[in-house]
């Protein structure tokens, strides 16, 4: 039986507009902001669709009833004659942290990379937020020598010790007129006898954290956006920040920082054949766009630190990657050489040889494939369930064709609809193996608890 076909719903400032006529909607892992156009199209004035969407209204895309994207309108273009119809283009909430530069330089001497996304975001003067965090982000992006002091603390401790039989409480009635200034002033008052008001004082001497002192402190210089200054230690780190979702479409300040996760099960199956079968929990792709070149490439890298100091001196560290595939496919070997002063071992050495080669291949080489007619494919587990593609997830891609038959990772989704290009999904994916981020081995995958929320409000 086949599924019914998909349902894109534009919302503007939360109401559903209901005269669109075409939309192009990305989501990318690596890319921020992400974006988005659709066209509107009316019997009505050009200026009454200006109105119904200016400059800064919230705009959401739901697929099904779901929502996938929330940000801002930026303008609009109207091109060419014929029927009214405007187009708008939009950007999400990392839009404010590439807009926003830094007025006044800020050094940080202690900090954990969800620390500075905080920085990041509350200095470009996103508003109330709520921002999403896993465990890569709690890493520390710089970790300095605490500066302490130390004071001496008193308290004081008032009980009721017994010190006879407790007897009930009695109600007695006592003189209160010298305090008052008048002797024929009484209270009644509950007293309990056999007990006696005790006061304990004590000191104690705490030691406090007032500040820390880093070797290296972070350092973020007037002038650049909070983004680029985030992304410098980000990258280090492996983590990225973007932009999140709100379920209910209408609150765009919410963000996501983390790391990849290209160990995950694969969740949806593609399929590039020509047999005439295809199973039920699977979706067939058009031929795919591939990209696949060796401008750039090296068949070995080389990564030169320093190690030790002080009267023992210095000496150098050398890790070293090879990549045969890239061999393979060049004339003569091409070697890759890098000093990295930051690098103090030779696992250190050999990791960054590791991932340079990395950014290499994910630069020259990356796989498009296109679904078409539709913006959901079934679940590998259970083909009557449908799933909505997005980045960081896992996708099994066999493709006869070129030879491919295995995991992916999915760092790129677009839907689009027009009367002339038709409706489809384009899925960007990359090998797994090259998801290699951050400055420590990342061999495991990390350790992924529910993620934690930080809200500011």
């Amino acid at each position: 039986m086949t599924a019914p076909l998909d349902i894109v719903d534009i919302l503007i400032n939360g109401k559903v507009v209901l005269n669109l006529k075409e939309y192009d909607v990305t989501f990318s892992y690596f890319t921020a902001p992400n974006t988005m156009s659709f066209t509107l199209g009316s019997g009505a004035t050009a200026l009454d669709l200006m109105r119904m969407c200016p400059p800064g209204s919230t705009v959401a895309v739901r697929v099904n009833g779901m929502v996938q994207w929330v940000g801002f309108v930026d303008g609009f273009e109207r091109v060419g004659t014929g029927a009214t119809g405007i187009t708008f283009t939009a950007r999400d909430a990392m839009v404010q942290l590439v807009r926003a530069h830094i007025e006044d330089e800020r050094t940080f001497n202690n900090a954990t990379l969800e620390q500075l996304a905080i920085a990041a975001i509350e200095g470009a003067g996103v508003p109330d937020h709520t921002l999403f965090s896993d465990a890569a982000a709690w890493r520390s992006a710089v970790t300095g020598v605490p500066i302490t002091d130390t004071q001496t603390v008193s308290k004081t401790f008032t009980s009721g010790k017994i010190v006879g039989k407790p007897n009930p409480p009695e109600v007695r009635i006592v003189s209160s007129g010298e305090a008052q200034g008048d002797p024929f002033a009484f209270d009644l008052v509950a007293v309990r006898t056999g007990t006696t008001t005790v006061e304990t004082t004590q000191k104690k001497t705490v030691t406090r954290i007032k500040s820390f002192k880093a070797d290296k402190p972070i350092k973020w210089e007037a002038g650049e956006t909070y983004l680029s200054a985030f992304k410098k230690d980000g990258d280090l780190g492996g983590v990225f920040l973007r932009a999140g979702v709100d379920p209910d479409g209408l609150d765009p300040w919410i963000f996501e920082v983390g790391a990849p996760d290209g160990q995950q099960q694969a969740k949806f199956w593609l399929l590039n054949t020509r047999r005439e079968n295809t199973p039920e929990n699977a979706v067939l792709v058009l031929p795919p766009q591939i990209r696949y070149v060796m401008t750039g490439r090296h068949s070995e890298y080389v990564v030169l630190g320093q190690a030790g100091g002080g009267k023992d001196g210095r000496k150098q560290v050398r890790g070293v990657f090879l990549d045969p595939e890239a061999l393979s496919g060049m004339p003569l070997p091409a070697k890759r050489v890098v000093k990295a002063p930051q690098v103090k071992n030779t696992r250190q050495a050999n990791f960054r040889a590791r991932k340079l080669c990395a950014e290499e291949r994910r630069a020259n080489r990356s796989f498009v494939f296109v679904v078409p007619h539709r913006h959901t494919v079934p679940l590998i587990e259970n083909a009557k369930i449908r799933m909505i593609p997005a980045p960081d997830t896992v996708g099994h891609v066999r493709d006869d064709e070129h030879g491919i038959n295995g995991p992916m990772w999915v760092e790129r989704v677009r839907h689009h609809s027009s009367a002339n290009g038709g409706t489809f999904t384009e899925i960007t994916m990359i090998d797994p193996t090259d998801l290699v981020f951050g400055d420590d081995e990342i061999t495991a995958p990390i350790t992924r608890p529910a993620k934690k929320g930080h809200k500011r409000s």
